[in-house]
């Protein structure tokens, strides 16, 4: 049976339980970390994925239910102040006051671009990977947008096929290391 749990959420997991453990002050640093709707929205996104075998929420109205009714989602976002009363604001960007776009159904476990700022600010739209990636060049954004723009995979290979993390090792074993 395949396993659920990843390194994504081993670590955000182990944020939470320090959080937990360690009292308020660190509980601060844990919000700060996720301050923005695009960060935020990007956490719910990758939590979803992880819950439902590394396929993301087919359509608006799924992503909400999950967040919203989910028990394990609604526990873990509250130790970054999200609650299922504020999840509808969550889909609009707190910098151009508008709704996100967001690419549903992406597969593999993958640091993908999945919330997009509509407009942006003064030129600049944040794209939502772990860590924000700010654009200002429209091809740019439309590559990430449609997917042409791959993601990074996960540590480990996690969002690589058999046969591609296997080429990926042998490739990495016929490497000279320095020494």
């Amino acid at each position: 049976m395949k396993s659920k749990f990843s390194l994504s959420m081993f670590l955000l997991l182990t944020c939470l339980v320090t959080t937990f453990l360690t009292g308020c002050d660190s509980n601060s640093d844990v919000k700060g970390i996720y301050s923005t709707n695009i960060k935020k929205l990007h956490l719910c996104y990758m939590m979803y994925m992880e819950n439902n075998d590394f396929v993301g929420p087919k359509n608006e109205k799924e992503f909400k239910d999950y967040l919203k009714n989910d028990a394990t989602a609604i526990f873990l976002l509250k130790r970054v102040e999200v609650t299922p009363e504020i999840i509808d604001d969550l889909f609009v960007s707190d910098r151009d006051g508008k709704p996100f776009v967001i690419r549903y159904g992406v597969t593999r476990e993958a640091d993908h671009a999945v919330i997009f700022e509509d407009t942006g600010v003064e030129g600049t739209r944040l794209i939502a990977l772990t860590n924000p990636l700010e654009v200002q060049d429209e091809q740019e954004y439309q590559d990430y947008l449609t997917g042409k723009i791959k993601p990074e995979f996960a540590p480990g290979g996690g969002g690589m096929t058999n046969d591609e993390s296997e080429a990926a090792q042998r490739s990495s074993e016929s490497q000279p290391t320095e020494e």
